[in-house]
């Protein structure tokens, strides 16, 4: 196998692919944006993306030290919700959203 790069020339792996000393290696697809049309995987997206939105929500509140509120409502009706400080959400963005009802806020 070879292991080696060539200095400046961008089509070395390609002819190391090609001649089938190296496999090409598969990479993430791009993900079209559009409605989910069943029910069942959409729910299930809905739950995974929720949770990686609020890790990251977190992730972002604790590294950089800003404050941080993600709300989301679900077509269920179901309310989730991540605040990186107590009154955050109810004290300063409360007001506008005066449909909402008021929430508990999570203290990490």
């Amino acid at each position: 196998m070879v292991t080696g790069r060539s200095n400046g020339d961008e089509n070395f792996w390609k002819i190391i692919i090609r001649l089938g000393l190296r496999k090409s290696r598969m990479g993430r697809r791009k993900l079209e944006i559009k409605r989910i049309e069943s029910k069942s995987n959409r729910q299930m997206s809905f739950c995974k993306r929720s949770k990686g939105l609020m890790k990251k929500a977190k992730e972002i509140s604790i590294l950089c030290d800003v404050d941080v509120a993600v709300v989301l409502i679900s077509n269920r009706g179901k309310l989730h919700e991540f605040s990186s400080t107590n009154s955050l959400y109810v004290s300063r963005y409360g007001a506008l959203f005066p449909c909402l009802p008021t929430i508990p806020t999570l203290v990490v």
